[in-house]
């Protein structure tokens, strides 16, 4: 059975050219590293400074600077720890015989660095290659299609049934199938590594290099090489690909739909990566930082050591790895279950004659995609993922600075000299107060109990008061009209507002996509627009419904999505009670400043078209195309467009929906050209095809 799953995989229609571009990619990725400027930078700083023509402070390569501390502090760094090892052992407070032997092993281990030959490699490829997720992202691709092929066509066509009859056919037909997907991930990994490495052979770059010499890797707590390290995690990779395979197969069980089990799996592995990048390392929940989805997916191992761990002496990298292996074996007996009980788990397909008569079409079409194609399920997480980071967002503000804040936005908007008069009275009203609390402080005049809190109150905002008016009085002497709270439009507009945009763009284009393709797929394989070309117009009818319900729905998401990011941002700040021009919001020069309700309205268009054009793209797609080419089509550009935004964030496509549409007007406009083309050209053909 399993030459008859692998020569199934193997005659997959997508899988040899899928592997042949991700192979490309991989390809493109290695060559792109070595000619950047960056690397080449480093090759020539480099040389000249072994030649003695280029002083260590006189180097502009961040790396380069690194590397030279990293191997001149390195002998150093080892002493410190052997001697600090050698104390512990001779201190009463590490008497035990667990804590001899790990200290004794550090100390030899150390030892052993030290006797390595120092020198400066041309290690800056290395680094970047071991430290890319490439490898995992490609391999999360390659499993994706291979769950697809091997487990949701069974159970798409219900194949399974035909091995019910015997309690052992099952069990086979499952055991092969996860040895097929084994010995496939064993060849993609195996694949990719002899690229990798032959790829950086022909660059004349040494893989021999201890990984204790790449920036980064110094305190990694294994002696290896460069090599070493790459069999290394890609042997964890064919284990890390196992795992997530398997929670892909429970997925798919539990929904029996693969686009929504995809799209369920990413949104929990984009709150794997939040926990990953933001859990503190002090963190009493420090454990989730590592031990997790995504840091599984990434494929690498924490370069730092720690001398306890849950009170044992092990690693954290090898806990990790022994977290590794039991949840893989565990997630593996899991999906094993789900897969012997199909009919009995998960969200069963509506097999009843179903009464229910609609005498509109447009409410037919929305039962049968927000139910029976469990469309709700992608609104309901979306939103519910959504809705937690917002009540999981807080700003640590004390009292004091809260009281400074709710004083500063009366004041918001535009100040002149009568604004300002206001305050100065204001300010004597509460001098005033001080002196008579003073007075009845030194019982130099009689004060009852009302009157005295009422001092304590104006007196205390003394301070403030004190403190706006000079803020106000430098606004006026810069000759500028309005007095404003910059840091919570930063957190809307900002720099901090990249990342959420980020997360906003990638959840929104997953839950989209999904949503067509869970609704596209089942109609076109049932045939069910065949019944509607028995009249002229019947099937462009339903075709131009389907579009307004995925695109209604749609902006649904996308207010629900972007309406609570902006409430959790107006938990703290109020920003709309003043139309600033944005110029001063971003506290910068602007080709083309605008008021800030005119650019709000102007980007919820924006992404408005933005969204409706990925929503047009992915029905036209799915309709001409099968859903997993389509589903995959998509998610490239996606990526692509991530990818172009990390190297070329003011002028790559995805800066329509950042403030550098102010800043770019003109490279705004063409790109805002190219989506509404590609609205017209999609809403066209999608309506004929």
């Amino acid at each position: 059975m399993l030459n008859q799953e692998l020569k199934r995989l193997k005659s997959y229609r997508g899988i040899l050219p899928g592997v042949m571009i991700l192979m490309l990619v991989l390809l493109v990725f290695l060559v792109g590293t070595f000619y950047s400027d960056e690397n080449q930078s480093y090759i020539t700083q480099r040389n000249q400074y072994l030649q003695g023509n280029l002083s260590t402070e006189a180097l502009s390569s961040s790396y380069l600077k690194n590397q030279i501390e990293t191997i001149q502090n390195f002998t150093q760094y080892n002493n410190e720890i052997i001697e600090n090892n050698q104390k512990k052992i001779q201190s009463s407070l590490f008497n035990s015989k667990d804590n001899l032997v790990r200290f004794k092993k550090e100390i030899q281990y150390y030892q052993t660095l030290n006797t390595l030959e120092l020198n400066v490699e041309n290690t800056y490829v290395p680094s970047v290659v071991l430290r890319s997720p490439i490898f995992s992202i490609l391999s999360f691709i390659f499993v994706i299609m291979c769950v697809q092929a091997l487990f949701y066509q069974d159970v798409q066509i219900k194949i399974l049934r035909l091995f019910e009859s015997t309690h052992t056919s099952l069990k086979h037909l499952y055991i092969s199938k996860i040895l097929a997907l084994l010995v496939s991930v064993v060849l993609f990994r195996v694949g990719m590594l002899l690229i990798t490495v032959g790829t950086l052979k022909l660059m004349g770059l040494s893989l021999y290099v201890p990984i204790q010499f790449i920036s980064g890797f110094n305190r990694f707590p294994y002696y290896l090489n460069c090599l070493s390290y790459l069999i290394m995690i890609s042997s964890l990779g064919i284990l890390s690909m196992l795992f997530i395979g398997s929670i892909l197969i429970i997925f798919i069980h539990i929904f029996r739909n693969d686009a929504l089990a995809l799209f369920v799996f990413i949104l929990m592995t984009l709150v794997q990566y939040l926990m990953h990048s933001f859990i503190s390392i002090t963190s009493g929940y420090s454990v989730l930082k590592y031990i997790n989805v995504y840091a599984y997916l990434i494929g690498s191992m924490p370069s730092f050591n720690i001398s306890i761990v849950l009170g044992l002496g092990f690693q954290l990298a090898t806990l990790q790895i022994v977290a590794l292996c039991v949840l893989t074996v565990c997630v593996s007996i899991l999906s094993w279950g789900m897969y012997r009980n199909i009919n009995r788990i998960g969200f069963k397909q509506f097999d009843l004659k179903l009464s229910f008569r609609f005498k509109s079409l447009a409410l037919q079409e929305f039962f049968q995609m927000g139910i029976l194609y469990k469309a709700f399920l992608i609104c309901v997480i979306l939103i519910g993922y959504n809705g937690y980071r917002y009540m999981s967002y807080t700003i640590l503000e004390d009292a004091e600075q809260a009281n400074v804040d709710a004083m500063r936005a009366e004041y918001l908007g535009i100040v002149d000299a009568d604004v300002l008069e206001a305050l100065n009275v204001r300010i004597l009203d509460a001098q005033e107060a001080r002196d008579k609390l003073n007075a009845c402080i030194d019982n130099t005049m009689d004060c009852d109990e009302t009157n005295n809190s009422e001092l304590i109150e104006k007196a205390n905002n003394l301070s403030t008061l004190v403190m706006i008016r000079d803020e106000i009085e430098q606004v006026l002497i810069n000759g500028e009209a309005y007095y404003s709270n910059i840091q919570g439009y930063e957190q809307l507009f900002g720099r901090e507002s990249l990342f959420s945009m980020q997360i906003h763009f990638i959840t929104l284009s997953l839950a989209l996509m999904s949503l067509v393709f869970m609704f596209v797929n089942p109609t076109k394989t049932s045939k069910i627009d065949a019944l509607f070309d028995s009249t002229l117009l019947g099937r462009k009818q339903k075709k131009k419904i389907d579009l307004q319900l995925l695109l209604g729905i749609g902006g649904v998401l996308c207010i629900g999505v972007y309406g609570i990011y902006i409430a959790k941002i107006l938990k703290y700040y109020n920003l709309f009670t003043v139309n600033y021009p944005m110029s001063l919001i971003l506290d910068t020069d602007l080709s083309l400043d605008v008021s800030l309700a005119v650019y709000m309205v102007c980007t919820l268009l924006i992404r408005a078209l933005v969204y409706g054009l990925i929503v047009l793209s992915s029905y036209r797609l799915a309709r001409q195309t099968s859903g997993l080419k389509a589903l995959f089509g998509m998610i490239f550009v996606v990526i692509v467009v991530m990818g172009l935004f990390t190297l070329f964030p003011e002028y790559s496509p995805l800066m329509v929906l950042t403030t550098a549409i102010l800043e770019h007007p003109v490279v705004a406009v063409g790109y805002m050209s190219l989506v509404i083309g590609g609205i017209g050209m999609n809403v066209k053909r999608g309506l004929i095809s």
